[in-house]
């Protein structure tokens, strides 16, 4: 599939809304806008459009941030009336997320747009710059591998700049450092965070906070990437910083035959001793270094990290407890590109959704939504990023993601996910159509292109999915044993004083 297909998409677009209709231009004709945003702009300026004939001491605001701020300007003056910022072609990259609250919400009938000008392409990232680069001299790292000797490249990692898990090269996310595959070594001692490695495989070192493992446990249909807490090298024992999703051990042969063939369920990533391939890199937060092995004879000039896993947020008032939320409302997206976010990292604290292939309420995605009534994500793009595109949590009803290109992600391409079991159930009637997501799940290889948990009466349609690793579209819940446990799976979703004692799937059916 190495061509492109755009999907074509209406002129017009009509959201049904609580018996309302709303309508809003797509595609081309002319638009107003109240303000604009351009890369030569400044915030200090009117976010407007100069006469052609006017000296240039005015003009587009340089921020989004600055836009929206104007956007509660023009809200103040006059509330009831659609709103649209045109943003101009060009890189905007982000030092924090951004995000749209109650303060941002369209007037009731009325849409406040964020939308690319005409015929342009703004693109939104969180890059920082890595360099200057500095070659290693053949024998002056003793870690790197004997085929890495005099082919890496060093530099300092810049102010601002913690733990990160991806790096690109313009457009391109280059792959982490990694070691051959090892098969975990059974015993009564293995658990969900005790981990028996093969001898040699893990050491115990200085920066053993920035090492990871990637291991498919037990159960075949998921993967973790899970953080070290200790390796003991002489008893081949290592404890994870986080719960993995199922034991730590080798897959039970009978039960999984075809998984079987495939003897290799374990690698460690992140330690120079594995930097063994042109593109691969290691980061040492303690020794503020990152190594490069470049594709080239040299690092390129466009080595990037990124700074953030959110790009931008929509949150309204979300009172999780209690049973009811204030959502945000009216808020468009349309023709942006976003791209360049970081993955997510697993804690102790993290809820998972069915087999962890997902995490419930986390800030993971490029555009998240939280919180959420008749908002649209049109004619985008997210591409090239560590996490997933879009997330819809908790409250969100009667929103629209379509017509979107999603590629090469590290997660999801969609992710709907209400609150866990319980009487409170406002996520529902979204639309999710006309999408194409391709490469999705290239990090995480149990992520779904789309996946709905928790979240009914929605309508996904017409969406284009090919080239995962895994599973196109999933629907899913809890199932009745998780309401029994306490694991990270489903279990520590379900509120509990809503839905008391479950026995079985009567009692637990009408809570999904």
């Amino acid at each position: 599939m190495g061509m492109k297909r755009k999907i074509p998409m209406l002129m017009v677009l009509l959201v049904l809304n609580g018996g309302r209709i709303l309508a809003e231009q797509s595609g081309g004709g002319s638009v107003r806008a109240d303000c604009y945003v351009a890369v030569n702009g400044n915030d200090a300026w009117s976010g407007k459009l100069p006469e052609p004939n006017a000296d240039k001491t005015d003009g587009p605001f340089v921020s989004l941030e600055r836009a929206r701020n104007a956007v509660r300007e023009i809200k103040r003056d006059t509330p009831s009336q659609n709103i649209t910022v045109l943003i101009r072609e060009g890189t905007y990259c982000l030092d924090r997320t951004l995000s749209f609250g109650l303060a941002d919400s369209a007037a009731a009938g009325c849409l406040i747009t964020y939308a690319a000008h005409p015929g342009e392409k703004p693109v939104f990232s969180s890059d920082m710059g890595i360099g200057p680069w500095k070659k290693i001299p053949a024998g002056a790292a003793k870690r790197l591998p004997a085929s890495a000797q005099g082919q890496v490249w060093m530099a300092d990692l810049p102010v601002g700049l913690e733990r990160f898990c991806t790096l690109y090269e313009g457009e391109t996310r280059l792959p982490r450092a990694r070691s051959a595959g090892a098969m975990p070594r059974n015993g009564k001692e293995a658990s969900r965070t005790r981990l028996l490695f093969p001898g040699g495989f893990l050491r115990d070192w200085t920066n053993l906070d920035d090492v990871e493992i990637v291991v498919r446990p037990k159960v075949q249909f998921t993967m973790n990437i899970l953080g070290l807490r200790s390796v003991d090298e002489k008893e081949g024992v290592a404890t994870t910083a986080c719960m993995a999703s199922y034991p730590l051990t080798s897959p039970e042969e009978k039960a999984w035959a075809l998984y079987a063939k495939t003897p290799r369920t374990l690698w460690v990533e992140n330690v120079l001793e594995v930097l063994d391939q042109p593109g691969e890199w290691v980061a040492d937060t303690h020794a503020r270094k990152i190594y490069l092995w470049p594709t080239s004879n040299e690092p390129g000039g466009h080595i990037v990290a990124p700074r953030l896993r959110e790009l931008i947020r929509v949150e309204g008032g979300i009172d999780f407890d209690g049973a009811q939320d204030s959502p945000v409302r009216g808020l468009v997206f349309r023709g942006l590109t976003f791209t360049r976010g970081d993955r997510d990292v697993w804690t102790d604290d993290d809820a998972g959704l069915q087999h962890d292939w997902a995490l419930y309420d986390k800030g993971d995605a490029l555009l998240r939504f939280r919180g959420a009534e008749e908002c649209m994500v049109e004619d985008c793009r997210f591409m090239n990023s560590g996490g997933t595109a879009v997330r819809l949590d908790l409250h969100c009803r009667e929103n629209r993601v379509s017509g979107n290109e999603i590629e090469h992600m590290g997660g999801s391409g969609i992710l709907l996910a209400g609150y866990g079991p319980g009487t409170k159930d406002v996520s529902q009637s979204n639309l999710i159509s006309n999408n194409h997501i391709q490469h999705s799940g290239e990090i995480f290889w149990h992520a779904p292109g789309i996946m709905v948990w928790q979240s009914g009466g929605n309508r996904i349609a017409n969406n284009l999915i090919h080239d995962l690793p895994g599973m196109g579209i999933v629907v899913s819940g809890v199932r009745p044993v998780s309401f029994g446990k306490n694991l990270r799976e489903c279990s520590r979703t379900i509120r509990r004083s809503e839905v008391g004692e479950v026995r079985g799937m009567a009692d637990a059916q009408p809570f999904l």
